[in-house]
C-alpha cells in the first residue's frame, strides 16, 4: 500500500473552548457542512457516508508547507500514513437539498483516500 502524510487537529470540545484530547480533520467544508474525522493510531478510519473521500498529501513537505498557509499551526500534526486511493477525483459533501457540493481547490500534493491508518506521529 502507498505512504502519505496527513496533517491532524486537535479536536475540540463541540459547544466549548476545550480540546477532547483526540486527534482528527475535517473531511471536507463546504456550505457550511462539516463532517469530523477522529484518526486513532494504527486503526483503519473510512470517509463518512454522505462525503467524499478523505485527503491527505504526497509528501511531507507539502503538508509542512499547507501548516504554514494556515492559522493555528500549534494545534496540528502531521503523522505518516497508509492509504487506499479513492477513484473520485474530488472532496465532495451532499448539502441540505440533496445536491453535491464540491470543493474547487485543493493544494498541491493532495491524494484523495478511501480509507487511511496513521503509521507514525511526526510531529
Amino acid at each position: 500500500m502507498p505512504f502519505g502524510y496527513k496533517i491532524l487537529n486537535r479536536q475540540k470540545v463541540e459547544g466549548y473552548c476545550g480540546y477532547t484530547g483526540e486527534w482528527g480533520s475535517f473531511n471536507v467544508f463546504v456550505e457550511n457542512r462539516i463532517a469530523n474525522q477522529v484518526y486513532r493510531y494504527d486503526e483503519w478510519t473510512k470517509r463518512k457516508d454522505g462525503f467524499g473521500p478523505l485527503a491527505l498529501f504526497e509528501t511531507r513537505v507539502q503538508a509542512e508547507n499547507y501548516i504554514c498557509t494556515g492559522f493555528n499551526r500549534h494545534n496540528k500534526r502531521i503523522v505518516e500514513c497508509e492509504y487506499t486511493r479513492s477513484v473520485d477525483n474530488a472532496l465532495w459533501t451532499i448539502n441540505e437539498y440533496g445536491y453535491i457540493d464540491t470543493l474547487k481547490y485543493l493544494p498541491p500534493g493532495t491524494i484523495l483516500a478511501d480509507k487511511i491508518k496513521v503509521l507514525e506521529i511526526l510531529d
